[in-house]
């Protein structure tokens, strides 16, 4: 039985947690031919084709939680688990000190 060396493709999903969108960064210069992201429950929520590394996807309109990206480069997937924080709106006062 021989052993077989696979390309694995490094991919780095930042920022994770997220508030607003969440950027792909590929080690190798590639582009994402397509990606989704599932709620845990495994609906499909959001989807996409051709992402460029200069390119994120906006998860805004997501509750927070966890969520599962899968992305499919050179017909490799590949799954990150994303976290989506609620975006804190708070309008904190600054004082000038006395």
């Amino acid at each position: 039985m021989g052993t077989e060396e696979l390309d694995m493709i490094q991919t780095t999903v930042y920022p994770n947690p997220t508030t607003e969108k969440i950027a792909i960064k590929l080690m190798n210069n590639n582009k994402v031919d397509e990606y989704r992201i599932y709620a845990t429950s495994g609906q499909q929520l959001i989807t996409g084709k051709n992402l460029s590394s200069e390119q994120s996807i906006d998860v805004s309109k997501l509750p927070a939680g966890l969520y599962i990206l899968q992305i499919k480069v050179d017909d490799q997937l590949i799954t990150h688990k994303i976290i989506k924080k609620q975006y804190n709106t708070t309008i904190r006062s600054i004082t000038s000190p006395k």
